[in-house]
């Protein structure tokens, strides 16, 4: 299994560099630009995130459930202390992981929260948290079936 860890970003181990919300040929997709344009998790587009690997897919699913519950966790203890710098690169580093996912509505929420550190209003972000809260679980759903059982 590839090592996609902090220091190898999924782009480079492709072979090229996309922006945020870029499909691999280079062109804008509308969920980049219009978060709520396309359906909530898209399937098809994650994989072609993930170099048209569907077994990549499933590995950036096992990695998002790895690692999820412990971000979520520091963005909810970020706000609570009220570190925006926390929050916004906790938010950032997740958003990183969504963003292959085929879910662009919660990747949309994570850049409000990464933007925090940018003199957000804490009762917007305590907002957004909840929402980003919401937006994970009913992702988790959706991922579920796509996740490699260990054994």
């Amino acid at each position: 299994m590839p090592d996609f860890s902090k220091h190898q970003s999924v782009n480079s181990y492709c072979g090229f560099e996309m922006k945020s919300g870029e499909t691999q040929n280079g062109s804008r997709s509308d969920q980049a630009t219009n978060p709520t344009a396309g359906p909530f998790f898209d399937l098809s587009h994650a994989v072609k995130q993930c170099c048209n690997s569907y077994d990549m897919f499933r590995d950036m699913v096992g990695f998002y459930f790895d690692e999820a519950i412990s971000l979520v966790t520091q963005i909810k203890t970020a706000l609570a202390e009220k570190d925006g710098e926390r929050l916004g690169g906790t938010a950032h580093e997740l958003k990183g992981t969504i963003l292959y996912l085929g879910a662009p509505q919660v990747a949309a929420t994570l850049k409000k929260l990464e933007d925090a550190r940018r003199d957000l209003p804490w009762d917007e972000a305590s907002l957004l948290v909840e929402q980003l809260t919401g937006e994970l679980a009913e992702l988790e759903q959706k991922l579920a079936p796509h996740r490699k059982t260990r054994g």
